[in-house]
């Protein structure tokens, strides 16, 4: 649980600020329900994902990061992003290489 919890604040840290910046023009309820609530939508089902050892680590992580941009990229387009892909991928390709290179 304490790994998860500290890969998760690592991965909001990251992610949060950068949907607040590429959603600045949502009001400023919807920018903080992004911001937070994107990783916390996709993060422990990410984790879990990684963590079942169903298949190679390389496709379990491939995977849970394809389900992570994907369902935030949905999220951000519900609360009003226009360019939702690309906000999540920014977002999710930011705090995977950066997790990557912490690890």
């Amino acid at each position: 649980m304490s790994d998860w919890l500290h890969a998760f604040l690592l991965t909001e840290a990251i992610e949060g600020p950068i949907y607040l910046v590429l959603a600045r023009h949502l009001p400023w309820p919807r920018r903080l329900a992004l911001a937070f609530g994107a990783s916390a939508i996709t993060h422990p089902l990410v984790w879990l994902l990684v963590l079942s050892g169903w298949a190679p680590y390389e496709v379990l992580v491939l995977t849970a990061e394809l389900f992570a941009i994907a369902t935030e990229a949905w999220y951000a387009r519900r609360l009003g992003v226009q360019r939702a892909w690309e906000t999540s991928l920014v977002a999710n390709l930011a705090s995977f290489l950066l997790g990557l290179a912490l690890r």
